[in-house]
């Protein structure tokens, strides 16, 4: 194991690891002349690969919004939400990696908007100024009555 940690420090380290080598491999051969390790295909995980792929793009958000913020990774924040898909899934240990590299006490995953945003109407009085005229501030006060969730819910059904 040490032989092969020696093979890929070479480029990096020429004399330090061709003498390393030398002297775990018993051989008077340069490190230097030695094969790159064959990798072993059967220890590749690609779904962890996608779920480590995830995880930093989720970090690189969580940062961007801290600093967005201008809150410093330093100072601890009671949780962080993710919104991804359905089809998208990670592993206690990767959620865990998240938290830590976040400085999140409680990160949570979201498949939905459903009950983290609050919707309201903003009516655009342009429009609806020559169209109602007078009856304007009464359809403006039925507009703030009205529930913005209902109103989406609506849209989306068509």
């Amino acid at each position: 194991m040490l032989s092969l940690i020696a093979q890929m420090l070479a480029p990096y380290t020429p004399f330090v690891s061709d003498e390393l080598y030398r002297n775990l491999a018993q051989t008077p051969e340069s490190v230097h002349l030695t094969d790159w390790p064959v990798p072993d295909t059967a220890a590749i995980d690609p779904a962890l690969e996608d779920e480590m792929t995830l995880a930093r793009t989720v970090v690189s958000l969580g940062r961007s919004a801290r600093t967005d913020a201008k809150i410093g990774v330093r100072q601890p924040l009671p949780r962080a939400i993710a919104l991804l898909g359905t089809s998208e899934a990670m592993r206690d240990e990767v959620v865990h990696e998240i938290r830590d590299e976040l400085n999140v006490k409680q990160f949570e995953v979201a498949r939905t908007l459903e009950g983290l945003l609050d919707y309201r109407v903003v009516p655009n009085f342009r429009a609806l100024g020559p169209r109602f005229g007078q009856a304007l501030p009464r359809v403006k006060a039925l507009l703030q009555d009205t529930d913005g969730a209902d109103v989406r819910a609506a849209f989306i059904a068509g």
